[in-house]
């Protein structure tokens, strides 16, 4: 059995590989540029209908578009290559005993 690296030292910050650093800048620009897309639709909608209606009904059929397959189990139609099954419960780890 291997003890636990608890020095600081020891341990590489996971800062310090620069996949990770590209692959979490992407996603913060990612979800910034989809929450600015949000905000645009709704604002044409309002702008072309004046009615808080029409704006509460995009808002909606976004909302079920991107729940919808979730709620449903149809996540592998939005994501293919999701695990197909997951267990329902974390699986613990296996210990040994030493006799």
């Amino acid at each position: 059995m291997t003890a636990p690296v608890s020095s600081s030292s020891e341990s590489e910050s996971i800062l310090s590989h620069r996949s990770f650093t590209l692959f979490r800048g992407a996603r913060v620009a990612s979800t910034i540029a989809n929450q600015m897309q949000i905000v645009a639709v709704g604002w044409q909608v309002y702008q072309l209908t004046h009615s808080a209606f029409d704006l509460g009904t995009v808002a909606v059929v976004l909302l079920w578009i991107r729940w919808f397959p979730a709620l449903f189990g149809l996540d592998k139609l939005v994501n293919p290559a999701a695990p197909a099954n997951l267990p329902s419960h974390p699986t613990p780890p296996a210990t040994s005993t030493a006799t």
